[in-house]
This record gives structure tokens, C-alpha cells and sequence, in this order.
């Protein structure tokens, strides 16, 4: 790395301040400034996005009504408990009659929604398989 000196009017020796910096200090700034661009361009991409993006008055308020989600929606229905106040105990409002509704079986050691679309999912490629090797 080369050093620069300047000379003012009266004859003295100063070096730039670019100069007097360590080559840690040099390296410090140039990446400093490296990712204030990268911020810039992230800001600037970030914003074009949101301005593409649909106002959310324009996405379709209209309930699905997909046999998909009118069973979802009743499943949930009959698991809410509506003699509890969800001010006081949203989880027992929400999940309260799950074990009214979902006994855990026999061969397992709890029962889940998870628990529930697994065995749903088994149920309906076991349904696929036999269908494609029999027909």
C-alpha cells in the first residue's frame, strides 16, 4: 500500500486520512460500506414487493366452500367448548371437547390432529394401492 503526502502552503508534510488508516481499519470500512449497499438494495427490493403485492381489500372475502373445508371447519366446530368465555380460557373454549370427540387408540399413546390426518393419509393410499394393483 502506497502512502500519499500533501503539502499545504507553509511547507508541512501532511498525510490524507485515508492514509493514516491501518489496513484493519481500511477493510473495516469498505465491508461497513458493503453492507449499508446490500441494506439499500434490500430496502429497495423489500419496497418494490410490497407495492406489487394486492391491497388486502382486493383478496376474495368469499368463505371456501370446498368439501375440504366445510370438513375442517366442522371438525373444528365440534371440538370448540362454547359453555366456557374465550376470555377466560381460549384453549379450553377452542380444544375443550377433543377428548369428547377423539379418544386416543388403543395401540397409541396419544392422539393428535396430526395423529388424525397421518392415519387419514394411510387410509387413502392403502385405497390408492389396492385400487391400482387390482385394476
Amino acid at each position: 500500500m502506497t502512502c500519499s503526502r500533501t503539502v499545504d502552503v507553509e511547507g508541512d508534510t501532511k498525510t490524507s486520512w485515508w492514509s493514516r488508516r491501518t489496513l484493519l481499519e481500511l477493510k473495516l470500512i469498505i465491508l461497513v460500506l458493503l453492507f449499508l449497499l446490500i441494506a439499500a438494495v434490500l430496502v429497495v427490493v423489500t419496497a418494490c414487493k410490497a407495492k406489487q403485492a394486492p391491497p388486502r381489500d382486493a383478496i376474495s372475502l368469499t368463505p371456501c366452500l370446498k368439501e375440504e373445508c366445510i370438513s375442517a371447519a366442522s371438525q373444528l366446530l365440534r371440538v370448540r367448548n362454547t359453555s366456557v368465555d374465550p376470555c377466560d380460557d381460549f384453549f379450553e373454549y377452542a380444544c375443550g371437547r377433543w377428548d369428547d370427540e377423539y379418544r386416543v387408540p388403543n395401540d397409541g399413546n396419544e392422539y393428535s390432529a396430526w395423529t388424525q390426518l397421518r392415519s387419514e393419509l394411510a387410509v387413502k393410499l392403502k385405497r390408492t394401492y389396492i385400487y391400482t394393483v387390482h385394476v
